[in-house]
């Protein structure tokens, strides 16, 4: 998720007991009155962290290059949501003829993005945010 969702966004990959468990309890395949399970109220969700820092001040930079690898993405995921979501912002308030806030304002002018995974069937969860991202940012960010 990014600070402009109205939710947290987890990704958890099923590599063990526990995981696989938590997947099969909280897939979105298993519906009860039309909603995923995981918007159902009886789900409580402790967080803890964070546990480290991947992704620190980089809105301080015109240029950033992003580096992940395979679950490790998701900090990266976070930020191209984040500026893709400022972009939208920045757009409507522009489209309106209204004037930017200053909060809005973005340093960063590229993004350099490289994700390897193991196999191709890893990067299908996040290639929709990405074209959304690509088609919405323009020449801003480069994905390899």
């Amino acid at each position: 998720s990014s600070p402009e969702d109205e939710y947290l966004e987890c990704y958890i990959k099923a590599v063990g007991d526990w995981t696989e468990a938590f997947h099969r309890e909280y897939s979105p395949l298993n519906i009860e009155d039309a909603k995923p399970v995981f918007f159902q109220p009886r789900m409580d969700l402790q967080v803890d962290g964070p546990h480290g820092a991947p992704a620190q001040d980089w809105s301080s930079f015109e240029t950033i290059v992003l580096i992940s690898a395979g679950i490790g993405v998701t900090p990266f995921a976070s930020i191209i949501k984040h500026l893709r979501d400022r972009i939208r912002q920045v757009n409507a308030l522009q489209a309106a003829g209204l004037k930017v806030p200053r909060v809005l304002d973005l340093r960063v002018k590229r993004v350099y993005f490289y994700w390897v995974c193991r196999d191709q069937g890893s990067f299908s969860w996040f290639t929709e945010v990405l074209r959304d991202a690509q088609r919405e940012m323009g020449g801003m960010l480069e994905v390899h």
